[in-house]
């Protein structure tokens, strides 16, 4: 059970450093902020993670020989590749077939650098050469996809509703990883619920795009990181909640482009995105009691 102090530093420190980030270059330069924070926010959401991870593991190193501990790594690549295109998304470069291409590719590479950390360690022996070739390529595919759809959800309707619908998503997500008896992977999950929620406050404040698709490659590479360690180091996964958890990203892209248009249909997108995250918790908590009810220890 971790600590009043480590829930303090992994679960609210984060939310405080991606706020004053995300907030400071509007109190700075007003109008005139927009270009600034879409540099700042991936940054913003990959320091805000870092106290998070080091708590959960009780250390800040990047390639430990612990699968589990790897997370400060697939952040720190996925902040870099968030900035590269971030570049790609400059006046010259807009609408460049090759900018867009290499944009995916981007985001893509990210999300499979996220399964391939937790892979790895585990190749060839518990993983095959073929499963890792094939679920680093589905992360890629998984991130990209989610991204690029989260983002022209946030463009079509800028504010909260992104971000905010994610860190929904998220928590879900957590309750999801402690019930897969891996807690330093809830604990994680939580600086990046944090992190979300802070992108919503400014979001609320400003009724702008804030994020966008080079930002929410960072929570998605720890995503896509978090639930194939899930699947592969649990002792007994839910594969089921694993799933639907995968794609929240998914329903929470589409949920915003359906809840733009009417208060009806924004309060039913919310109350879907809410329904589908305790769902997969729920799912997740039923395997962790029967399988505690069948050990003969009790768990």
């Amino acid at each position: 059970m971790p600590s009043l102090a480590d829930l303090a530093i992994g679960g609210v420190l984060p939310g405080v450093i991606a706020l004053v980030l995300l907030a400071a270059p509007w109190l700075l330069w007003k109008q005139r902020a927009g270009g600034a924070v879409r540099w700042i926010a991936p940054v913003a959401i990959g320091l805000a993670f870092i106290p998070a991870s080091v708590v959960s593991n009780n250390h800040a190193g990047l390639w430990p020989v612990n699968a589990s501990e790897r997370a400060l790594a697939v952040v720190g690549a996925a902040v870099l590749f968030a900035l590269a295109v971030q570049a790609l998304g400059r006046p010259e470069c807009v609408g460049r077939l090759w900018a867009h291409v290499l944009g995916v590719l981007g985001i893509a590479g990210v999300g499979a650098f996220g399964a391939f950390a937790v892979l790895i360690a585990l190749h060839p022996h518990a993983v095959s050469t073929v499963m890792l070739i094939g679920t680093v390529t589905g992360a890629g595919v998984w991130t990209a996809g989610s991204a690029m759809l989260l983002a022209r959800a946030e463009r079509a309707a800028p504010g909260f509703g992104v971000p905010g619908r994610l860190a929904i998503s998220l928590f879900g997500m957590s309750l999801v990883m402690l019930f897969s008896s891996i807690g330093v992977f809830a604990q994680a999950t939580g600086g990046l619920v944090a992190a979300m929620t802070a992108g919503a406050i400014v979001g609320l404040w400003r009724r702008e795009q804030t994020l966008g698709a080079g930002t929410y490659v960072v929570p998605l590479a720890v995503m896509a990181y978090l639930l194939i360690g899930a699947w592969q180091l649990s002792s007994n996964p839910p594969l089921g909640a694993l799933a639907v958890t995968a794609a929240l990203p998914l329903v929470v892209g589409g949920a915003a482009l359906f809840g733009r248009r009417g208060r009806v249909r924004s309060i039913v997108s919310w109350v879907t995105v809410g329904i589908v995250a305790l769902g997969a918790a729920g799912w997740a908590f039923s395997v962790y009691a029967d399988a505690r009810e069948a050990s003969p220890y009790g768990y």
